[in-house]
């Protein structure tokens, strides 16, 4: 079965930066080739607001990428929204959060599609302040939150027992890393490896190896967002696509709950060796943030923290830059931010790999097509991104300790609260 071009402004989209004009169509959908014509952005001004050092330390706070990998492979199966595979899968993430750290809202609803009525589900998971942790079923009353919010238990869960319509939002300002972990329906076997098992896993990664660092005085709150059918059953069209974040979107408008996200993270189609992965910017109200990821590989690569130019699966004479600084306009590809920049939340950073794959919606998209020296290098940098949006990275001086040099500098070691600031 063709694949079809999802994400991309349907109708004809001409993108003219530096005169150079690419236009690619696929499956009778017009998409902008921003790939060649793309404006540069400039690098950061000033150089990593931190030491390499010290992004180093968080970077490698795992002794190495084998959780990472058992997720991929666990998440990276069919999954095709309303099927029991999909059901495994939602199970698995829930069951991959620790709901000592974690509040977790299972926010399911029905929505109509081009094979009938179904239900969806999206996993939102807010972490849980020192000061709110109590016995991982209820928030305290005094915790911030505008509504008790219900978490699973760390069993197997079953839809009926873990499905709940609380809102698992705070006043605070909030951080929200999301990705969608839904498959696409094709007549032929699509594990979707890509699109987005390896987003799913980094998500899940981050959460284990920041939470035991993670205090009461950490700037913003941290949501992690799994959303449910982002993927269209047969055609991308309006109604045929985004309905986990079309649902969240409007609920959370309606609940006043947009305003204080300072930041939606938005990964997709990760970890591809061919083309190498290529993030660039696409809104100007979060370009700061794209300049610190650019900052923030950077120096992990002066610190020899990132992958070699022979990891991977896919050869490289050099590892390729990620964060190329290519800036591409805010309508360039649809996805589950789409919904929210509709109702005026602007604050989107949309790291979708451009040009997409070349397993994309192909049965090759899977994991042997992964090149995993490239998804462990996102993951640590996306996880040194979100310590330090967090607060985490401090400067500070430490306290002296009788322990050994070989003891303090620890770098393989699950990350606690007292090694961030070293």
């Amino acid at each position: 079965k063709k694949a079809k071009m999802k994400k991309c402004v349907s109708g004809l989209v001409v993108l003219c930066f530096l005169g150079i004009i690419g236009i690619v169509a696929i499956g009778g959908h017009s998409c902008a080739a921003v790939m060649a014509g793309a404006t540069a952005a400039p690098s950061s001004s000033s150089s990593a607001r931190f030491p390499p050092a010290r992004m180093k330390r968080v970077a490698d706070v795992v002794a190495d990428d084998s959780a990472l990998l058992n997720d991929l492979d666990n998440i990276a199966v069919v999954r095709v929204a309303g099927t029991p595979e999909h059901a495994q899968v939602r199970d698995y993430i829930v069951n991959g959060l620790d709901t000592t750290y974690w509040d977790i809202e299972l926010d399911a609803f029905d929505a109509d599609t081009p094979f009938g009525t179904k239900r969806f589900t999206n996993i939102i998971a807010t972490f849980k302040l020192p000061k709110r942790r109590g016995d991982g079923a209820t928030a305290s009353a005094d915790d911030g939150n505008t509504a008790t919010t219900t978490t699973t238990t760390p069993t197997t869960p079953t839809p009926s027992a873990t499905t709940t319509s609380g809102d698992n939002t705070t006043q605070r300002r909030r951080l929200i890393v999301a990705a969608h972990y839904d498959s696409k329906y094709f007549e032929t076997p699509f594990v979707a490896a890509t699109d987005s098992a390896t987003a799913c896993a980094i998500m899940l990664d981050i959460a284990r190896s920041l939470q035991q660092s993670i205090t009461a005085s950490v700037s913003l709150d941290l949501q992690l967002v799994f959303f449910d059918g982002e993927e269209a059953f047969v055609e991308w069209t309006a109604t045929d696509s985004l309905y986990g974040s079309r649902h969240l979107a409007t609920k959370w408008e309606q609940a006043g709950n947009l305003d204080n996200i300072e930041a939606l993270v938005l990964l997709d189609l990760l970890g591809s060796g061919s083309p190498a992965t290529q993030l660039a910017s696409m809104h100007v109200a979060t370009h700061h943030l794209y300049q610190r990821l650019q900052a923030i590989e950077q120096a992990l690569q002066k610190g020899n923290a990132l992958s070699t130019q022979n990891a991977g699966t896919v050869p490289r004479k050099t590892r390729q830059t990620v964060f190329t600084g290519k800036r591409f306009p805010s309508n360039a590809v649809q996805d589950d931010h789409t919904p929210f920049l509709a109702k005026g939340m602007a604050r989107v950073l949309h790291m979708i790999a451009i040009p997409f794959p070349e397993v994309w919606h192909t049965t090759n998209d899977d994991v042997t097509h992964v090149d995993l020296g490239i998804l462990s290098d996102l993951n640590k940098i996306f996880r040194v991104f979100v310590a330090e949006q967090l607060g985490l990275l401090k400067i500070v001086t430490p306290k002296p300790s009788s322990a050994s040099s070989a003891q303090r500098m620890r770098p393989h070691t699950t990350l606690s609260t007292g090694d961030l600031h070293l």
